[in-house]
């Protein structure tokens, strides 16, 4: 959505061609990502942060999957916080591949800021983001205390 904003329809080249003249610290990665190779800002920056966020898309589908797989077999006990279940692997790495989405539109946000300044996107990202991090949080926390 924010790319239709930002190229009118151009698919994502227009805002590459303008990354790509942005100064090269902008792909500096932030804490405590910050340990990573810097993106080179243009179509390299526009497809990093495109694929974190919808590598969330596939991790949480493919988890999906196998929590019903593992459910239905007997074997996920949701709640259940030992290193020999699978509800804390899959909790894992949801919680990573949900924390990389949101640092990829973070790192985008802060490039583009400027340019989406009419349309006040800063506060709808921060209101949808957070209830859906801190609902994931709440579930966790609930399922910790069942023990």
């Amino acid at each position: 959505m924010i790319l239709q904003y930002l190229d009118e329809g151009s698919g994502g080249q227009s805002i590459a061609k303008r990354l790509s003249s942005y100064p090269a610290s902008m792909g500096i990665h932030k804490p405590p990502f910050c340990c990573l190779q810097p993106w080179q800002m243009g179509i390299e920056f526009v497809t990093k942060c495109k694929t974190g966020v919808f590598q969330y898309v596939v991790i949480r589908f493919i988890n999906t999957i196998l929590t019903t797989i593992l459910y239905t077999i007997g074997y996920y006990e949701e709640g259940k916080y030992s290193i020999t279940k699978p509800f804390i692997w899959i909790t894992i790495i949801n919680f990573c591949s949900q924390s990389w989405a949101l640092y990829s539109l973070f790192l985008f946000f802060l490039c583009v800021h400027k340019e989406l300044q009419y349309i006040k996107p800063f506060s709808k990202f921060l209101c949808i983001k957070l209830i859906i991090f801190f609902s994931w949080w709440q579930g966790l926390i609930i399922g910790f205390n069942r023990i």
